[in-house]
């Protein structure tokens, strides 16, 4: 899982660098009643648009709807549900309980650019 979430990131974040669309979407979530909003820059060049002092201004001349955002969202989640399922299908063809005897296993796992951001503390 780890592995796919990696490639994964990086695959997206070459695809919306490459498109260089310059968009940002303003998104309002509620959670658990406190109000919040995400802002999201679709690329590098959204964010060198963007001033820090007339951060509001600038955003609002590039922002776009987040229906685009969301519709990809929707895309990669079905996209993750398929890999999910093509994972489980494997293991369930695969798995012989004769095999392999079920244990608990006491193990600690961690994607490999955990220790990386624990140097960066």
């Amino acid at each position: 899982m780890w592995e796919y979430q990696n490639n994964r990131y990086d695959e997206l974040k070459n695809i919306w660098h490459e498109e260089a669309l310059g968009q940002a979407y303003q998104i309002h979530v509620s959670q658990d009643g406190d109000e919040n909003t995400n802002y999201i820059f679709s690329d590098k060049t959204a964010l060198k648009a963007v001033r820090f002092r007339f951060f509001m201004a600038d955003f609002w001349s590039i922002e776009a709807e987040p229906r685009l955002l969301q519709d990809r969202a929707r895309a990669e989640q079905k996209r993750l549900q398929g890999y999910l399922e093509e994972q489980l299908a494997d293991i369930e063809a695969n798995y012989d309980p004769k095999i392999t005897k079920l244990r608990k296993k006491r193990k600690i796992i961690m994607s490999a650019q955990a220790l990386d951001d624990l140097n960066d503390i």
